[in-house]
């Protein structure tokens, strides 16, 4: 691939520093400086005096620098701005930079620059175009082998092309951008381009590379049809440019000095439907500009033409050249630019032609000075008008404006039935004109469409931290897993500037915590990067089973492993006490004890008491904890836990309360202290419930605490629940206990008192916002539990507090087909009441009344089995105590009603099939 890239080491003039001017370069890192080097190919002298290398050494000087001999500069936008001292003001591309060290370990920075600073060949300003690829041909040499990559993409896109042709042009757009975006996305998990993509330069020229190539491959299909769109204002364009072809320059005020230009630049504006991409068609505009501007002895610069004598000239080149797609050519150029790198450059050259297009349409060529103003205040008008409307979306969703986002995605849902038709089915001209405006108005655009950087509307709103605008996004349509081209979900941008809201309302929508970028890198090790805690305890306690602790990215790190190297010991903590291994090593052949840099966070990491494989007996942390770590010099035995849950079995509060040191527990502050502080949401660290987030977290200098777990992943709340201790279960939620902790068989608090059917503290837990549609590892939540046991008073208070009343387990069964097996005829009448559904079937194919029967037939086989009269006198008992046909009449009627729905629904299409 062609970059801009060379080993610095080779390079002559650094070679030359280093043997003449050793001197400096043990300098330059004492007071943290910079070398400039000049690219191998711009150089041209074949020896330096030593004084030379003075003006390529800088060093900080207030908000710029200066060079050892005295001159100023400064570096902006990837550019060194010469200043005082230099023989003119100039700018100098930088094209990479590198971090060498000198003989003491003192790192400095060198940076390759395009040119010398010293030579008397220097442009004051350099061409805008000298870093853009002009051709097909640069592309392919710029892409080199990695154009092959491309090339599959292109070939689906055309293929799949055929298939939605008939639909808008904001959904050729949107699709042509997404293409854009997965092919950079391809093209950046290259090792080698990601390292060169972290330059600016390189990044843009890549951009454009890729542009320019899917362009060029799909392009008949898009310019053909926005050619047929703009088909009827390209004829009447063309009709008044053929009525004046006798028009002269004369006519038009064409100044001598750029007549002899105009055959030029004519010859270049005929080039333009040659150009096969966006980016193309505005170099050729350009360039036409460019040799307008040029005179035989030397270059005029933009400023010193007047914007009246362009007119002129444009105009005529407008008359005079033969392009009979004016129309399809400036809407093809606005609505599938998509790199914005050069478009500061270039649209001033796109706006010229815009407005001498619409002044000609107009039909009017007399010049008068009125007219003049009016062409270049359109000028202006357009280049301030330049945003896109997805530049405007993305304003809106970035400063919150959540009236204006709704606004503008609801322009593409008018309802069609309000367009005025001849008849419904009418495709005269007028009508497809009416109905095909709206497809194909380039100013709408949806929750799909992109910018340059591969960002969705949703992308924005995580970005920016807008949680407001998550569920009206996601209504509208947006994709929550969408990626750019470094492969970002709206997840991992939430996580990596640490928006815990919207983490939690994306993973609510299914967000995948598994996506991984360019680099590999999960949401959870973004978030352990930057030190979002809060983002970490939201991935790990929303679903842990679905959320993988010990995923490598590309350098084989896993989250622990980051968290360790940057000494994050409260994200360490939350990891360890889930689950992630020790024991993974990265591609350095590191652990995470390893990368830790500091004794503390290295004791943490080893904890003796953690199990690398534990993932799956590990307690979790309370879920309301924040900050507060518990230090490894402080870890609880498993003799005082053990301990511990044999008090909480014998519901012995006091002994609890000596164990976890609550011996004088305040009565002012419990009463001024409800069952369970609110929240913003569990994980809040706002001001208001941070001060109770780290006092429910508060452990004891023992290292006991009350979310201590035993090697099952027992807590004290899960043995106070499971014996049914309600005044222990309130203590220890007041005092910060995880309601929503999980065992080995992922199995809740409520869970365990819910089969138990110890409703005082079933109702307790749930007024501590215990989440009632859990499932432990065998898929039942509390619900059904209690409906294999039959308890049917727990059962009330679950579905009064809405517990979910279809969800099924891992066999498929509902409460229902639960409680229809276990013979329970109160609980199936109130799960039905409740709106179980009875068509429902589990991974048998059986619905709950067929387990009804079948299990009467089970029953009856096995009084078959036994002695006669034995028989005879069980089967009375069984049919006395078992009331087979009240328990199914419930569902017999039910599903009577289910089918008696469908054969309605039946009807009702047959009907409407005959009436059409």
């Amino acid at each position: 691939m062609a970059l801009y890239d060379e080993n610095l080491q080779n390079n002559p003039f650094y070679l030359a520093l280093e043997k003449q001017r050793p001197d400096l370069c043990s300098r330059v890192a004492e007071f943290h400086g910079i070398v400039l080097v000049p690219c191998r190919g711009s150089l041209t002298l074949g020896a330096y005096t030593a004084a030379q290398f003075e003006t390529y050494v800088l060093q900080p000087s207030g908000e710029g620098y200066q060079t050892v001999d005295g001159k100023e500069l400064t570096i902006q936008d990837s550019q060194v701005r010469l200043g005082a001292g230099f023989q003119a003001p100039a700018n100098v591309p930088i094209l990479f930079e590198e971090t060498f060290y000198n003989e003491k370990e003192q790192s400095y920075s060198i940076l390759c620059i395009a040119r010398p600073i010293d030579t008397d060949q220097m442009e004051v300003t350099p061409s805008p175009g000298l870093y853009c690829l002009k051709n097909v041909e640069d592309v392919r040499e710029f892409l080199g082998r990695h154009a092959e990559k491309l090339d599959k993409f292109i070939s689906s896109f055309c293929h799949s092309f055929k298939e939605q042709e008939r639909k808008g042009l904001r959904h050729h757009i949107d699709s042509v951008n997404a293409l854009y975006t997965k092919c950079l996305q391809c093209l950046l998990r290259d090792s080698s381009l990601v390292m060169l993509a972290k330059q600016e330069l390189q990044m843009t020229l890549l951009k454009q590379a890729v542009e320019m190539y899917i362009h060029h491959g799909i392009h008949d299909l898009i310019f053909n049809f926005v050619g047929t769109l703009e088909a009827s204002q390209d004829s009447a364009f063309n009709k008044t440019t053929r009525g004046l072809q006798d028009l002269q320059q004369k006519d038009l005020g064409v100044k001598s000095e750029f007549s002899i230009n105009i055959p030029r630049a004519k010859r270049e504006l005929s080039q333009l439907n040659h150009c096969t991409s966006p980016l193309h068609k505005l170099l050729c505009l350009r360039k036409v500009g460019l040799t307008i501007m040029q005179s035989p002895s030397s270059s005029v610069s933009i400023e010193a033409v007047c914007a009246d004598d362009l007119l002129s000239v444009i105009l005529y080149l407008l008359v005079k050249t033969e392009i009979p797609n004016w129309m399809a050519n400036l809407s093809y150029i606005k609505n599938f630019n998509f790199c914005n790198s050069t478009k500061d450059e270039l649209s001033y050259w796109l706006t010229s032609f815009e407005a001498a297009v619409e002044f000609i349409s107009q039909g009017n060529l007399n010049l008068s000075q009125e007219r003049k103003v009016r062409f270049t205040q359109k000028i202006n008008l357009l280049c301030q008008n330049d945003a896109t409307p997805i530049n405007c979306l993305f304003e809106y969703i970035a400063n919150g404006n959540e009236a204006e986002v709704k606004r503008v995605l609801s322009e593409n849902e008018s309802d069609e039935d309000g367009v005025k038709m001849c008849h419904p089915l009418c495709s005269c001209d007028h009508c497809e004109l009416r109905v095909s405006g709206r497809l194909n108005d380039p100013s709408i655009v949806t929750p799909f469409s992109r910018d340059d950087r591969g960002y969705t509307p949703l992308h924005v709103a995580a970005v920016c931290g807008q949680s407001l605008l998550i569920d009206l996004l996601v209504s509208k349509g947006a994709l929550v897993n969408a990626t750019d081209y470094h492969a970002l979900s709206p997840l991992h941008l939430s996580c990596q500037k640490g928006y815990q809201g919207v983490t939690l309302l994306l993973l609510h929508y299914k967000a995948n915590t598994d996506a991984q970028d360019n680099n590999g890198n999960t949401p959870l090790h973004l978030a352990c990067m930057y030190g979002h805690e809060d983002c970490v305890k939201a991935l790990v306690y929303y679903d842990l089973p679905t959320c993988r602790l010990n995923i490598q990215n590309d350098k084989g790190d896993t989250p622990l492993h980051i968290a360790a190297r940057w000494g994050y010991e409260g994200i360490i903590e939350v990891l360890l006490e889930n689950g992630a291994s020790t024991a993974i090593y990265n591609k350095a052949k590191d652990s995470p004890l390893q990368c830790a840099l500091n004794s503390k966070v290295r004791s943490v990491t080893h904890s003796p008491n953690r199990s690398p494989e534990a993932s799956d007996c590990s307690s979790r942390r309370s879920s309301v904890s924040s900050t507060t770590s518990q230090s490894s010099e402080a870890r609880p035995d498993c003799d005082r836990v053990e301990k511990l849950l044999r008090a909480a079995a014998d519901g012995d509060i006091e002994m609890v309360r000596y164990l976890l040191e609550w011996l004088d527990e305040e009565p002012e502050e419990e009463a001024g202290l409800p069952s369970w502080t609110k929240l913003c949401h569990p994980l809040c660290q706002c001001p208001h419930c941070g001060p109770s987030q780290k006092k429910f977290v508060c452990l004891q200098a023992s290292g006991l605490g009350v979310n201590s777990s035993s090697v099952d992943g027992f807590t004290p709340l899960h043995v106070a629940a499971l014996h049914g201790h309600t005044a222990l279960v309130s203590l220890l939620s007041r005092n910060g206990a995880n309601v929503n902790a999980r065992n080995s068989q992922s199995a809740t608090p409520l869970h365990l008192a819910s089969q138990n059917s110890h409703i005082q503290v079933v109702t307790s837990l749930l007024e501590c916002n215990a989440k009632l549609n859990k499932k432990d590892r065998y898929g039942n939540t509390p619900l059904i539990h209690t409906c294999l046991r039959g308890h049917l008073d727990t059962a009330t208070i679950l579905l009064q507090s809405n517990a979910s009343v279809n969800l099924s387990n891992n066999q498929g069964n509902t409460a229902l087909h639960e409680a229809v097996k276990g013979g329970h005829l109160a609980l199936v009448e109130l799960l039905l009441q409740a709106g179980a559904l009875v068509h429902m079937r589990n991974k048998r194919q059986r619905t709950a009344l067929d387990c009804a029967v079948e299990t009467r037939g089970k029953r009856l086989k096995h009084q078959q089995d036994n002695a006669s009269g034995r028989r005879q006198k069980l089967a009375q008992s069984i049919n006395r105590s078992v009331p087979w046909k009240r328990l199914c009449a419930p569902l017999w009627k039910m599903d009577a009603v289910f089918h008696s729905e469908v054969d309605i629904n039946i009807n009702l299409t047959t009907v409407c099939k005959k009436i059409s």
